[in-house]
């Protein structure tokens, strides 16, 4: 009875972990030239890791040391389901720039800036490596 239980908590235990060692390993990165702000966090420049949620209804962005992070909730945004991009956009305040959109393949998530009109001129994107 001890060893059905244990299996029972066990298996499935071990097949998350494995399911996160997985998702780590296909993360995807993207190098941010620049300091920048999202969600209310500050972020500095450098190395950062993207990858989409075990179910892929979520992204992570987490700086390549991971110190800093941000998760946020994603949803069908690129009209070619082909797309295999990586690309964040930013919005440009003078010297401010604001994380506003996370793109992964074919999908996005939601505006996180509370202005979101771009004109190209206010308006920087990185794409992944």
């Amino acid at each position: 009875m001890r060893s059905t239980m244990l299996k029972w908590f066990l298996v499935p235990a071990v097949a998350a972990i494995a399911a996160l060692a997985s998702q780590t390993a296909n993360a995807e990165k993207v190098n941010v030239p620049f300091n920048f702000s999202a969600n209310g966090q500050s972020f500095p420049a450098g190395a950062y890791d993207v990858q989409q949620g075990i179910n892929g209804s979520f992204v992570t962005l987490q700086q390549h040391d991971g110190t800093k992070h941000l998760v946020s909730v994603l949803e069908p945004g690129v009209k070619d389901p082909s797309d295999s991009r990586i690309v964040l956009r930013f919005d440009v305040n003078g010297e401010d720039y604001i994380l506003d959109t996370i793109q992964i393949h074919a999908k996005t998530t939601a505006h996180m800036t509370k202005s979101h009109k771009h004109h190209k001129d206010q308006e920087r994107v990185i794409t992944g490596e």
